[in-house]
């Protein structure tokens, strides 16, 4: 460690996500609590209401030079065509067909090149040479000599900032650590251009894959819980039952079940599918009397993938006696996906008191899991049949759903049949599938202490110590 009087810590934060992860988790508080300076890098640190949260929790806020140009975020778009599989892997292969839908011939040239080039070596090494000297910004390198961190936190390594900040980091020889911020990201993102010292992750699973597809020493991977996830195990921070149903003016004698909304390009029909349910609860037409809470993904109501105003209008329609609306409370346009850490405690509130829930393949799996609630996963598009790059029916192909669907914790809808079958079933008897949840959870989000924050820190300033 270099020698001064407190320990340096400096997080690119470059997401909402990541702002869960290290600031509203209590990672960075807990980690000034125990005398180290914490300097949080971000696109919006000039928006009043970050600066507030910062100073609340004893941080420093940096402003995050923008001055990469286009060949930056092209690289990034091209990188899987020559460091991984994307023909053969779900996830890739659907942004493909998304990203170049209007353009065909780029597509199959890009297809192509994948499958004659893809992973091979030498043209592996070529690319990430070449990357690696494109992505340059001095200003990045300027802000890291000043701030002279003996650990720079990242939540991702894939994205054009991260990877920046990461090459300037291993030229001037400073530490790299990403807290990986989502169970998906290992197999659905491709392979970083250039790998952290060290990985913090969630459970058995993502440590597994980190080691398999990144060929990453495992003695460098911390695994250390899901530190946003400790709120579940803080029952003084969540709201009743009965608080949750009156805030939304719904029965507190019935039954609820959570609708959680993906973004819109994961789920386009997504509408039609709680239109359906919508008549189907406020007509009575299941075993018992039920109501239905809908919440938005943040990205429906607010940034790029945001949904059209007159869908977000029949949205807010569906509103009523047995049917509430769950507005997520975004606090930033420049931070996407960036909410108030009260936001935590909110959705766990509202999963605690739920008797299922109910989405479209999303992480809600296992927020839902985490209190022992039943989930549908509903793999069919509503009222018609899209193609496969965009319809429901390919979750299961994605790597992370299908090693999630090999737990046995949650049901497939393929119909609106099986739909309102699974809906009859766990309304009658909600215990079902309660070993395979149990199971997941253990393996996807690693111990369920509540000590995951505390967990990340320990590990953040045992590696300081070493360094």
């Amino acid at each position: 460690m270099n020698n001064h009087k407190s320990a340096r810590i400096a997080c690119l934060i470059s997401n909402g996500f990541g702002a869960r992860l290290v600031l509203k988790s209590g990672v960075a508080r807990k980690l000034v609590a125990q005398g180290t300076s914490v300097t949080v890098i971000s696109p919006n640190a000039d928006e009043p209401y970050y600066q507030q949260e910062c100073r609340d929790e004893g941080i420093a806020l940096r402003q995050d030079p923008d001055d990469r140009g286009r060949a930056a975020h092209r690289f990034r778009t091209y990188r899987p065509y020559f460091l991984d599989n994307v023909m053969g892997n779900a996830s890739l292969k659907i942004i493909h067909e998304q990203y170049f839908e209007g353009r065909p011939a780029l597509g199959a040239a890009l297809a192509t090149l994948n499958r004659l080039l893809g992973r091979n070596p030498v043209v592996g090494a070529a690319y990430r040479m070449l990357e690696s000297r494109m992505n340059r910004s001095e200003s990045v390198r300027q802000l890291l000599q000043e701030l002279n961190p003996d650990l720079l936190v990242l939540c991702s390594p894939y994205g054009v900032r991260e990877v920046i900040y990461l090459l300037h980091a291993k030229e001037l020889g400073i530490p790299v650590v990403c807290q990986i911020q989502s169970w998906d990201n290992i197999t659905s993102k491709g392979t970083p251009l250039v790998m952290p010292d060290y990985f913090i992750t969630w459970g058995p699973i993502m440590t597994q894959e980190v080691t398999e597809y990144y060929r990453f020493p495992r003695h460098k991977i911390l695994e250390c819980g899901v530190p946003h996830f400790d709120v579940y195990h803080r029952k003084d921070q969540l709201s009743s039952r009965q608080a949750v149903l009156e805030s939304l003016n719904l029965s507190p004698d019935d039954p609820y079940m959570v609708f959680g909304m993906v973004t819109p390009y994961c789920c386009p029909n997504e509408l039609d599918l709680l239109m359906w349910l919508s008549h189907k609860i406020n007509n009575g037409m299941f075993v018992k009397p039920c109501s239905l809470i809908i919440r938005p993904h943040p990205q429906t109501v607010s940034g790029y993938y945001a949904r059209e105003a007159r869908e977000l209008e029949r949205l807010m329609s569906l509103a009523g006696p047995r049917i509430g609306i769950h507005m997520p409370q975004l606090s930033s346009e420049r931070l996407y996906c960036d909410m108030p850490r009260s936001e935590m405690s909110r959705i766990a509130s509202l999963l605690a008191g739920s008797d299922l829930c109910l989405n479209v393949w999303s992480t809600l799996c296992l927020d839902a899991f985490l209190v022992d609630r039943p989930v549908i996963s509903i793999g069919f598009d509503g009222w018609e049949e899209l193609p496969y790059e965009k319809s429901a029916r390919s979750g299961p192909d994605h790597i992370h759903i299908a090693k999630l669907l090999a737990f046995g914790g949650l049901r497939v809808a393929k119909s609106f049949e099986e739909l309102e079958n699974h809906i009859n079933t766990y309304l009658a008897n909600s215990g079902l599938e309660q070993t395979g949840r149990a199971l997941a959870v253990a393996q996807e989000c690693g111990p369920q202490d509540g000590q995951s924050t505390e967990r990340v820190v320990t590990v953040l300033m045992k590696l300081i110590r070493e360094q």
